[in-house]
């Protein structure tokens, strides 16, 4: 019986995200090229565990991502392998995202606070 709880216990997957993982509440998008900035509501969710990222709430599909994350450098790799070219501008960019694959410089990280930045925005999140 032991063994059968030890066993079972060793095959559980544990994040190595640390304060990543959760769910985030996006507060605030930047459009770095023209200054424009979205507030308010409605509201989208950035969702994170272990390597999958998942966005929802701003269109009407969830987009999930398979996600790379280099804790030292503070980079998250993105790509949302059912989105193609043609439906970035419709199922990402409400998100903030104009690429994919897309690659996050996380600038800020606490157990309250996300800012992310790709090469076109900004996107400040709150722990939710």
């Amino acid at each position: 019986m032991i063994l059968a709880f030890v066993g079972i216990q060793g095959c559980r997957k544990v994040s190595h995200n640390g304060s990543l993982d959760g769910q985030w509440q996006i507060i605030k998008i930047e459009d770095t090229s023209t200054g424009e900035i979205s507030e308010g509501t409605p509201h989208g969710y950035i969702s994170v565990n272990l390597h999958i990222l998942q966005l929802r709430g701003l269109t009407s599909d969830m987009q999930t991502s398979n996600m790379r994350y280099d804790k030292e450098e503070g980079i998250i790799d993105c790509d949302f392998p059912y989105v193609n070219a043609n439906d970035i501008s419709k199922l990402l960019q409400p998100y903030g995202i104009y690429t994919n694959p897309v690659q996050f410089k996380i600038e800020k990280l606490s157990g309250e606070k996300l800012i992310l930045r790709t090469d076109h925005s900004i996107i400040t999140c709150r722990k939710f």
